[in-house]
């Protein structure tokens, strides 16, 4: 919900700059998604294999943190420097793609590797035809030079969203303790 509000709060900064057009909003969008994730949204939709899913919701925590960064900092350089023209507005979007670039560099070198997954909602969660979310979530146990099994399974009869949230906070893959049933 936050990252939407943040979202909001950059197009409502580019329509106080002179930004009208939608197709300004994606190419403004795509210069700091492309300053901060090397691609953009088209391509990055592409690399998670979307169609017309929404990229924002099929993004990891730390995907999602970096995008809203790139926007939340793309907002504040613009109130900062208040951008007139497109050039301008472009200048700004790069700058806030670049201050999540450098976290995102930061986070990689203290992990050992890339942050961009081309994993997505879909990959983690079975929905049955009723709507229920049943089955299984999958993990990638592939960890940089790690290789623990190649996939591990939890499973929950839980919403999507407490899904998500429950596995990521009780599964600890990196200490081999990758499946874990919910109750």
């Amino acid at each position: 919900m936050k990252s939407i509000r943040t979202r909001n709060e950059l197009t409502n900064e580019w329509k106080c700059s002179g930004v009208t057009e939608q197709k300004d909003f994606a190419v403004l969008t795509n210069i700091f998604t492309k300053a901060w994730n090397g691609m953009t949204t088209g391509q990055y939709k592409t690399y998670k294999g979307l169609t017309k899913e929404s990229l924002r919701d099929n993004t990891t925590s730390l995907e999602l943190a970096l995008n809203t960064l790139a926007e939340a900092a793309t907002t504040e350089i613009s109130r900062h420097r208040n951008p007139k023209t497109m050039d301008e507005n472009k200048q700004v979007a790069q700058s806030g793609g670049n201050a999540a670039k450098l976290a995102r560099k930061d986070i990689e070198r203290q992990i050992g590797h890339s942050i961009i997954s081309p994993q997505k909602a879909s990959d983690y969660l079975l929905v049955e035809d009723d709507g229920e979310v049943r089955g299984e979530v999958k993990i990638d146990m592939n960890l940089g030079t790690k290789n623990l099994d190649s996939w591990s399974v939890c499973t929950t009869f839980a919403t999507s969203e407490e899904c998500v949230l429950r596995f990521q906070s009780c599964c600890r893959c990196k200490r081999g303790l990758a499946s874990e049933t919910f109750d």
